[in-house]
Parts: C-alpha cells; structure tokens; sequence
C-alpha cells in the first residue's frame, strides 16, 4: 500500500501545495493538478478523494461529479508534502550540516568531535533530538 502514497497521493499533494502557493487563497481546480502531474483524471480523483480523509486538503464542489476545487492545504498536508519541516526532518538537517561542518573545520580536534556528535545523530540521538525538537515547537 505505501506504493499508493508514493506513486499517486504523495505527488498529487506535493503539486496541490505548489499550486497553493503559487495562488494563495485562490481555489485550485482539479484539472490544474492533472496538468501538474500528468496523471490522468481518475487517478487525481482518487488520490484528492483519499487525500481528504486525512485530512490533508479541503475542497468545495462535488466528487461525485468531477468539478471539486481544492479550498486549502491543511498543516499536517503541508508537513507531509516536505513543505513544511517537522522534527524528524529539522532533526536531518541538523545531523547533515554536522556532518558537513565536521568535514570542513581545520582543527583536529573540533573535527573530531562534530563526527562524534554527528554520527551520534545518526546512530540513534535522532529519536532525543526529534523529542527536544518538537517540545520547543509545541512549548512543551
């Protein structure tokens, strides 16, 4: 099942927010995300129906008869379509620009201990970060 996301849910979602974006507060009809995607009609249809149980999107019109617009991209839609950032991803991006700082500092001994930090983010300090992370994002 997790070949449904990835090859129709997640690119339709990915193009609706990029259309979102490009016209904020406008509804954003159907027949523009299967131009954005180059999927066909029933496929986009199906993944805007599963993609409203989330919910990930809203949308005003009709499924049944094809003319729904997509009214708004939720949060958690945003988070999923890499569009916002969530712990786990902020998590990453610490690890990475670790990593790469290790890899450019001159001293020994600062490199050194940007590999163990990073490898350590790598190697399971992930799940603490994600938790430290997402308590500052709450205010918990």
């Amino acid at each position: 099942m997790t070949d449904i996301w990835y090859q129709r849910d997640l690119p339709v979602l990915q193009a609706i927010v990029r259309l979102k974006d490009e016209n904020p507060g406008a509804p954003i009809p159907r027949k523009l995300v299967e131009e954005a995607t180059d999927l066909d009609a029933e496929t986009v249809r199906r993944a805007v129906f599963s993609l409203m149980d989330e919910p990930y999107i809203e949308t005003d019109g009709s499924l049944a008869d094809m003319t729904e617009d997509i009214k708004r991209v939720t949060g958690d839609g945003k988070r999923a379509a890499n569009f916002w950032p969530t712990p786990e991803s902020l998590a990453d991006v610490l690890r990475d620009a670790i990593l790469q700082a290790a890899e450019r500092e001159p001293d020994e001994g600062k490199r050194g201990k940007l590999r163990a930090l990073g490898t350590w983010l790598a190697e399971g300090g992930r799940d603490i970060v994600t938790g430290v992370i997402s308590s500052a994002i709450t205010g918990g």
